[in-house]
């Protein structure tokens, strides 16, 4: 289990961790086990997601519910949670059955298809099938299902639980798609799909094939042999029971050796599968080419070598509904034309149909047992495809998309299946064409994007109460100090929803000189916006000049969580309902903000590496700052004024204040653990800064924390516990100026890890 762990966690699958242990109790040698990372809040943390629903699906044994059906993924009141999302009453499964008619809706509705394979992504979807392929694993729909439902990021990914293999004598018993009658609910869904197969495919053949991850964790575990054999000689427990039989003195080396054979043969047996060039055939007519596949892999890259007076076409496309017309619902398909070349830029598979056989699984040398597979296999497919002109074709060749190889394809009958309704040409779109907004723009429902959109200056976005825009591409919105861009409610006193940003593809956004207020927040599909403006998984973007006041409703006036190289610089917030400014699992850069009067928190970080520099902090109805869960944050010319608490650190969390002043808090500084799943404590760490006014505490360091403070001022001064550390350049009397030229190495280490220039002889911040 803890090879097949590593395996699949090398192949990029979601998977608990796991190790070989002998266990000792009590100086008594209980033999060897497996031990395996618990599923909870705790491993969603430290797995560097948000507390989310994490279920289990469990139809078997004693989780059995009688007089239901056993199909999880038909019932979701099957599941029950491991782990619970913190927005969420526990009773709350609306996530998982949205997840769950979706999956049912896409077995016959394009639309439903579509948000499927964004809800459930392919990428992630086709690792776990590719395991299954690999150790022949083909789980099923009524046990061993672990789902993540993310409704930060809007995602459901699986986690591969009890991994195991099976090991066929015959080779002719390895299959590469499954299908049971009680096949796993998702799988069954995605393996009809050739965008799917084509991706599962690809994740097999890099495994095994160019990274050669099979044969790298069984020389690892090889290495360890010696260890794992000798805890086995020592292991009080011999009585194994293996299959239906049982063993006294099991030869655990012979076992183990034919468990490597075994799952390399059958690897090799996988690969050359991959490797077979797929059967092609070709016949044309006028404007019309027929393309058979035959084979497990695609055929891609199509050239088609015309004569030599031809007209070149200004389209191909498949032929969909096959009338022999171009239409315009016809799927035109990217081509490179050179000289008297055309390549078609797509990949064609051969349907998958159900097939079922007996083959032996009892190793080599002993008694024959039989198991029935149920397997879909290929069978001739045959593409039709039509251009706007008379296509004179001479020869066409293809290529396995996994091997490059490319081979000549025989003029024949090219006779065939028609594709299966999910069996479509693969091949990339065309980007869709940017949006462009100016002037003033009113909307009155919810919008998602999925273009590109350009902002101009001066323009006007005007929503209408509850209405959120919900962008999935880049979004351009370069206003001007003249000509700012605004997002205002339609209607006075009717605050409307989210401005939002959401995916990988919303990457490079820009935005300068934009305002915002009377937001709130939403819930569309299955992502919850807690902010005013919500940023959800993105990555490389920057906020100039923007400015938010007044958000409604919800926590947040903007929350960014998942991100990564996002720039905050020169921007204000003003009169937020709760924090500003909420930080989830992200990596930010502030720059001279502006925060005044929120009515929690300035700004808020959790699980996050962040820098927060020139800022004002003002008038916080809690924190200035609040650091948790395992945060690194620098703090840099930083005024934080007039707040219920300046900083607070808790839960594994570090900040590094230099240069910067509190003054008139209630309470500095104050560190504490919160959390037990963190094991300790927050640590604040200040040089060269002011700490000024009279502070009810002004400096509390709780158990498992610490407040160290060095070349710093301190006035007036006040009472704190042993667990507060001044060092002996710390001043009482209201002094400026530093007295070392120095900083701390904490403080040296995270200026130069995010360029920050020194100034060593300066106490405090300009502000």
């Amino acid at each position: 289990m803890a090879f097949l762990s590593e395996l699949a966690s090398d192949i990029g699958l979601v998977v608990p961790k796991s190790r070989l242990v002998e266990l000792h109790i009590n100086g008594s040698n209980q033999g060897v086990y497996v031990e395996v990372e618990q599923l909870d809040e705790s491993y969603l943390r430290n797995s560097g997601r948000m507390p989310v629903n994490l279920y289990k699906g469990e139809q078997r044994m004693l989780e059995t519910r009688y007089g239901v059906e056993n199909d999880l993924f038909n019932n979701p009141s099957l599941w029950s949670k491991l782990a619970v999302n913190n927005h969420l009453e526990e009773e709350d499964n609306y996530d998982l059955a949205m997840a769950l008619n979706l999956l049912r809706g896409a077995e016959s509705s394009e639309r439903d298809t579509k948000e499927l394979k964004r809800m459930m992504p392919m990428d992630a979807w086709s690792r776990y099938s590719a395991y299954a392929t690999i150790s022949q694993t083909f789980y099923n729909s009524f046990m061993n299902s672990r789902l993540i439902v993310d409704t930060w990021s809007g995602k459901v990914l699986p986690i591969l639980m009890d991994p195991h293999e099976e090991i066929f004598s015959d080779p002719e018993g390895v299959i590469l798609n499954s299908a049971t009658r009680w096949q796993h609910g998702v799988l069954d869904v995605f393996e009809r799909h050739s965008d799917f197969l084509l991706l599962k495919y690809a994740h097999i053949y890099r495994a095994l094939e160019q990274e050669r991850l099979l044969e790298k964790q069984i020389q690892k575990t090889r290495l360890m042999e010696g260890k794992l054999f000798s805890a086995v000689d020592r292991d009080p427990n011999m009585a194994q029971k293996v299959l239906q039989d049982w063993y006294w003195n099991l030869d655990y080396r012979k076992r183990l050796d034919h468990f490597f054979t075994g799952i390399t043969n059958q690897g090799k047996v996988i690969v050359g599968r991959l490797k077979a060039f797929p059967k092609g055939e070709w016949a044309s007519a006028e404007n019309r080419l027929l393309l058979r596949v035959e084979g497990v892999s695609a055929l891609d890259e199509i050239q088609l070598r015309l004569a030599t007076a031809a007209t070149m076409p200004n389209a191909i496309a498949w032929d969909k509904n096959r009338n022999g017309l171009l239409d315009p619902e016809d799927p035109k398909l990217p081509v490179v034309m050179d000289g008297n070349t055309i390549t078609i830029r797509a990949a064609f598979m051969a349907n998958l149909v159900k097939a079922t056989d007996r083959v032996n699984v009892a190793p080599n040398n002993e008694p024959a047992r039989f198991k029935t597979t149920y397997a879909r296999s290929p069978v001739a497919t045959r593409f039709a495809l039509v251009s706007d002109v008379v296509l004179p074709i001479e020869s066409i060749s293809g290529r396995n998309p996994l091997t490059g190889e490319r081979q000549d394809l025989p003029r024949g009958e090219a006779a065939g299946m028609i594709p299966s309704r999910w069996n479509n040409p693969v091949f990339d779109s065309p980007q869709k064409p940017e949006q462009v907004w100016r002037g003033e723009l009113v909307f009155n429902q919810d919008q998602i994007i999925d273009e590109p959109v350009r902002i101009l200056p001066g323009a006007t976005l005007a929503l209408g109460p509850g209405v959120s825009l919900i962008f999935r591409r880049p979004v351009t919105a370069l206003g001007t100090p003249s000509k700012p861009i605004r997002v205002i409610s339609a209607e006075p006193q009717q605050p409307w929803g989210t401005f939002a940003l959401i995916g990988h593809e919303t990457a490079g956004s820009r935005f300068a000189n934009l305002t915002m207020r009377d937001g709130s927040g939403d819930r569309l599909g299955l992502v919850n916006f807690t902010a005013m403006l919500s940023i959800h998984n993105s990555r490389d973007l920057v906020f100039d000049r923007i400015h938010l006041a007044r958000n409604h409703r919800v926590d947040d006036m903007m929350h960014i969580v998942y991100g990564d190289k996002i720039l905050i610089d020169s921007s204000t917030f003003i009169d937020a309902r709760s924090d500003a400014l909420d930080i989830d699992i992200s990596n930010v850069r502030i720059v001279n903000a502006r925060i005044e009067t929120p009515g929690n928190d300035a700004i808020d970080f959790m699980s996050s590496r962040a820098m927060v520099q020139g800022a004002v902090l003002k008038g916080a109805g809690d924190k200035g700052l609040s650091v948790g869960e395992r945060s690194e944050v620098l703090v840099v010319d930083t005024l934080v004024s007039k707040s219920s608490i300046g900083i607070e650190a808790k839960d594994d969390s570090t900040v590094q204040v230099v240069h910067s002043t509190l003054r008139d808090n209630r309470q500095h500084i104050h560190a504490y653990w919160k959390n037990w799943r963190y094991g300790t404590g927050g640590t604040v760490r200040v040089d060269k800064s002011m700490v000024l006014g009279k502070a009810d505490k002004p400096l509390a360091a709780a158990k498992k924390s610490l407040i160290k403070i060095n070349d710093s001022t301190i006035f007036p001064a006040g009472k704190w516990n042993k667990r507060t550390q001044l060092s002996a350049d710390v001043d009482t009397d209201g002094i400026t100026e530093a007295k070392s030229s120095h900083y701390t190495p904490s403080a040296a280490r995270l200026m130069a890890a995010w360029k920050i220039p020194p100034t060593p002889q300066v106490r405090g911040a300009k502000q």
